[in-house]
C-alpha cells in the first residue's frame, strides 16, 4: 500500500507513449491490486481480524453493485464497464485495508506517500519558475507528472492529509523533518496550480478541522502535544520555520512557466488575488454554470437511475444544443461529481454516494465522542481527506481519476477499520475475487493503452494527410476495442477522405450505434450520401446534426446547398439567412445564398451577397467567379471582366478551367470593342 500510494503519482504519459497520465497510472494501480490481493491470499486467508459487517462497508457495497447495475440501461455499456473496473479494484483496497492491518503500517505509508508528494510537488515547482521539466507531455503547466495542473491539484488534496500524520507519527527527527518539507513543497505546488477549486476544498476541510478540534477537548490535546513534542526537537524547529519560510517566499515569485503548451494561465489566473477575485468575476466559470444547468435537466429526465455510468458524455449533447459543445471542444463530464453521480446513477445513486459519506462521518465523530485518543488523529486526517476531495468535486472530476479516487477509497477504509476480532474466520473468497478482477483489469489498461497509442499514431499520420496510413492505425485501435467512440468517426473520416463512400457510410452507421447523439457521425454521414448523390437521404442526417448542434456552421452549409442541389431554393435561401443572423461574417454563407439568387434569377441580390462575401474573404475565387456571372447577365460586361480578372488571381483550381476563363475574357473584351 506504501508504494501503491508514494509511486503511482510519478508515472506519467511519457513512459507509455500515451496521451494522458491515467492510463498508466491506472495500469500501475491494477497490478498493485492485484499484488495486494495475492499477499492477502496468502497471508491473511484464514486470518481475518477485522470485521467487514459494518454500515460503511454495506453502504459501500451497494454504492458499487449500483453502478455495476446501471450499465444494463446505458447507451454505451463498454467504455462503463472500462470505469467500472477502476471502481471495482478501489472497492477492493478498501475492503483490504479494512481488513487487514493497515493502521500498524500508517507510519510507513505515510512516509512513502509523503516522499511521492515531495518529486511531485518539486518537478510542478521547477516547471513554474521555469528551472526545467518543461519537456513533460502536459496542456497546462505546472502539471508534473499530471497532464493538466488541476488534476495534480486533486492529487495534493489527497497526499497532504497523509504528510500531516506522517509529521504527527514518525519518530526519528530525520524523518519528520522531510515530511515538513514535504508538506511546504506540497502547499506551495498546489498554491502554483492556480486551482481555484482546490483552494475553495482545501480552506473547507481546514473549516471543519477546525472545528472538530473545538469541539472535542481529547483531539485538541492531541494534537497540541504532538505539535509540542515536535517543536521540542531543535531540527524539527528549524526545519519547520525553514518550510514556513520556503512557502511565503515561494508564494511571492512571479511565473515562468514554458509558452511551449497549450495553456497558460489565463488574466483571471495571472496573480494570486486575480485568482481569488475572480471567484466572483462572470464568466469565471469556464462555462461550468451552463453543464451544470444543462446536466441539471438530464438529471430531470432521468431522476431515479439515471443514464448509465460514464454515459453522460453520450446522452449531454441533446441538453447543451451547441452551448458548450463546439467545433474544438467536446466536454465528457459536467465538472461537478455530484451532479455527474446525479445524472449517471439517478437520485438512488447519489443519495447511495452520500450516505457513503454520512457513515464515514459519523465513525469519526462517534469515535471523537468516545476520547479514543489513539484513533483519533488517524480518523480526523482520514476525514480531512475524504472532505478536502469531496469538496473539490464540486468544481472537478477527482472521481474519475485513479490517484486521487484512490486516496478517497484508502481513507474510508481508514475510518471503516473496526476492533480486532477474538475469532479467526476464513475469508478466501474475497481475495480471490478480488485478484481475479484485478488481473482483468489489468488486462483490459494494456489494451486501453495500445488502443490510445494507435490512435495517437493515426492522427499524426492524418495531421500529413496521410489517410491511407490514418486509417490502417485507427483500425489497429479500433481492434482493441471502442474505448473511444471518436476512433470510429475517425475511421469513417479516413475511408470518407480516401473516397471509399460506402464503406465509410457502414462505419459512420455503426459508430452513431455507440455514440447516437454524435453530431459530427450525422453530419459527415450526410456528407458521404450527398457525395453518393443520394440527397433524399443527405438532408435528414445534415438536419439530425443540427437538431443535436443548432450553430454547426458546417451542417447548416451542407444542409443549405443540399437544398440547392434538390431545388429547394427557399428552404435554402432560409437557411443560409439563418446562418448570417448567427454569423455575420461567414463569407461562405454568403456566397451561398447568392448562388441561390443567381439561380431564382434575382441577379441585384446576388450580386449584393456575393460583394459582401468578398469583403469578408477578399481571395474568394467562388464569389469572383459567381459574381462575374451575375454581372453579365445583367449586361454590366466591364464589370463582369473585372471580377474574371480577379477570379484568375486566385483561382487555384484545375488549369483547364484557368484556360475556360481566359479564353471567355476574350470574347468579353472583344464584345466591348464592338460597336
Amino acid at each position: 500500500m506504501a508504494l501503491l500510494l508514494g509511486l503511482i503519482p510519478l508515472l506519467y504519459p511519457g513512459l507509455f507513449f500515451t496521451s494522458t497520465d491515467m492510463l498508466p497510472k491506472r495500469l500501475f494501480l491494477y497490478l498493485s491490486g492485484a499484488l495486494l490481493c495475492l499477499i492477502w491470499l496468502i497471508q491473511h486467508a484464514t486470518d481475518s481480524r477485522h470485521s467487514l459487517n459494518t454500515p460503511l462497508t454495506k453502504i459501500a457495497t451497494i454504492y458499487v453493485a449500483w453502478n455495476m447495475a446501471s450499465l444494463f440501461w446505458a447507451t454505451n455499456a463498454f467504455t462503463g464497464w472500462v470505469e467500472a473496473l477502476q471502481l471495482l479494484v478501489v472497492f477492493i483496497i478498501f475492503i483490504a485495508t479494512t481488513t487487514l492491518n493497515i493502521r500498524q503500517h500508517i507510519q510507513t505509508i505515510g512516509f512513502v506517500a509523503t516522499i511521492g508528494g515531495l518529486i511531485v510537488s518539486l518537478i510542478g515547482i521547477a516547471q513554474y519558475l521555469g528551472l526545467g521539466f518543461d519537456t513533460m507531455p502536459s496542456v497546462g503547466l505546472p502539471s508534473s507528472t499530471f497532464i493538466f495542473r488541476n488534476l495534480a491539484a486533486a492529487y495534493l488534496l489527497g497526499a497532504i492529509p497523509l504528510g500531516v500524520l506522517a509529521v504527527f507519527h514518525l519518530k526519528t527527527a530525520y524523518s519528520k523533518n522531510i515530511c515538513f518539507l514535504s508538506l511546504s513543497c506540497m502547499l506551495l505546488y498546489l498554491f502554483y496550480t492556480r486551482t481555484r477549486g482546490a483552494w475553495v476544498a482545501l480552506a473547507g476541510s481546514v473549516f471543519i478541522f477546525a472545528l472538530l478540534i473545538f469541539r472535542f477537548p481529547s483531539l485538541r490535546t492531541t494534537v497540541k502535544n504532538q505539535l509540542l513534542n515536535t517543536w521540542h526537537t531543535p531540527s524539527n524547529r528549524w526545519i519547520g520555520i525553514f518550510s514556513i519560510a520556503v512557502l511565503i517566499i515561494g508564494i511571492t515569485l512571479p511565473s515562468q512557466t514554458s509558452k511551449n503548451v497549450i495553456q497558460q494561465f489565463d488574466e483571471q489566473k495571472a496573480t494570486p488575488t486575480t485568482a481569488v477575485t475572480s471567484l466572483l468575476t462572470p464568466g469565471s466559470d469556464r462555462g461550468r454554470f451552463t453543464m451544470w444547468r444543462h446536466t441539471g435537466s438530464m438529471i430531470a429526465d432521468h431522476p431515479l437511475v439515471g443514464v448509465g455510468l460514464d454515459n453522460w458524455e453520450y446522452i449531454y449533447p441533446l441538453y447543451d444544443r451547441g452551448e458548450k459543445i463546439t467545433f474544438s471542444s467536446e466536454p465528457v463530464r459536467p465538472h461537478n461529481d455530484m451532479l455527474w453521480i446525479a445524472s449517471e446513477l439517478g437520485i438512488i445513486g447519489l443519495c447511495m454516494y452520500l450516505a457513503l459519506l454520512f457513515f464515514a462521518v459519523q465513525r469519526v465523530y462517534l469515535t471523537l465522542r468516545q476520547n479514543d485518543t489513539p484513533l483519533s488523529l488517524l480518523l480526523v486526517m482520514a476525514l480531512f481527506g475524504l472532505t478536502s476531495l469531496t469538496f473539490y468535486g464540486l468544481f472537478s472530476f477527482p472521481k474519475e481519476q485513479p490517484t486521487p479516487t484512490l486516496f478517497f477509497w484508502f481513507y474510508l477504509g481508514l475510518i471503516n477499520l473496526t476492533p480486532p476480532l477474538q475469532t479467526q474466520k476464513r475469508q478466501i473468497l474475497i481475495p480471490l475475487a478480488g485478484l481475479i478482477i484485478c488481473l482483468s483489469a489489468t488486462y483490459m489498461c494494456i489494451r486501453h493503452i495500445q488502443f490510445d497509442q494507435h490512435y495517437q499514431i493515426a492522427r499524426a499520420y492524418e495531421s500529413q494527410q496521410k489517410w491511407a496510413q490514418a486509417d490502417q492505425a485507427i483500425i489497429q485501435a479500433l481492434e482493441k476495442g471502442v474505448f473511444d467512440h471518436r476512433a470510429q468517426f475517425l475511421h469513417g473520416h479516413y475511408l470518407q477522405k480516401m473516397g471509399k463512400f460506402a464503406a465509410s457510410a457502414t462505419v459512420y452507421l455503426d459508430a452513431l450505434k455507440t455514440h447516437p447523439h454524435y453530431a459530427h457521425t450525422h453530419h459527415n454521414l450526410g456528407g458521404v450520401y450527398a457525395a453518393r448523390g443520394n440527397l433524399q437521404q443527405a438532408i435528414p442526417s445534415f438536419k439530425r446534426a443540427l437538431e443535436i448542434r443548432p450553430n454547426y456552421h458546417q451542417a447548416s452549409l451542407h444542409l443549405g446547398n443540399a437544398y440547392v442541389a434538390t431545388h429547394q431554393y427557399d428552404l435554402a435561401r432560409k437557411v443560409f439567412q439563418d446562418i448570417l443572423k448567427n454569423n455575420p461574417h461567414s463569407a461562405d454563407a454568403y456566397t451561398n445564398l447568392g448562388a441561390v439568387y443567381l439561380r431564382q434569377e434575382k441577379f441585384g441580390l446576388a450580386i449584393q451577397a456575393f460583394r459582401k462575401a468578398l469583403e469578408i474573404h477578399p481571395q474568394s475565387a467562388q464569389a469572383y467567379n459567381n459574381l462575374a456571372y451575375a454581372y453579365e447577365q445583367i449586361g454590366q460586361i466591364t464589370n463582369a471582366i473585372t471580377a474574371y480578372e480577379n477570379l484568375l488571381k486566385h483561382w487555384k483550381g484545375e488549369s483547364e478551367y484557368r484556360t475556360t476563363i481566359k479564353n471567355h475574357l476574350m470574347q468579353l473584351r472583344q464584345q466591348l470593342e464592338t460597336p
